[in-house]
């Protein structure tokens, strides 16, 4: 989807192909307690989806991704957006006479 969203605001050719193989082929395993024995770690695992973690073009990345959701939620409800956080400010309107 961000690849998408990326081409629709003109990133193409070789920099979006340098960004999908940023994105792609990523493996990862945990290792418990910070302690790296066979005992401790799991195994490698291919990376679905999400964006490798300190990456400088992650909240670049991440803003252009959300950019639009402010868009699609109803009009009785707020969204704010900063840096790399959203908040959604929901209002309740109480009808008269209830």
């Amino acid at each position: 989807m961000l690849l998408e969203k990326l081409e629709f605001y003109g990133i193409e050719g070789k920099f979006k192909t340098l960004i999908e193989s940023h994105l792609t082929g990523s493996y990862q395993r945990v290792a418990l307690n910070n302690i790296t024995n066979n005992n401790n770690l799991s195994k490698w695992e291919l990376l679905k989806c999400g964006m490798p973690q300190g990456s400088i073009l992650g909240p670049l990345f991440f803003l252009i991704y959300i950019i639009n959701l402010p868009t699609i939620v109803n009009n009785d409800n707020n969204m704010v957006l900063f840096a790399d956080d959203t908040s959604t400010i929901i209002t309740e309107h109480k009808s008269k006479g209830l």
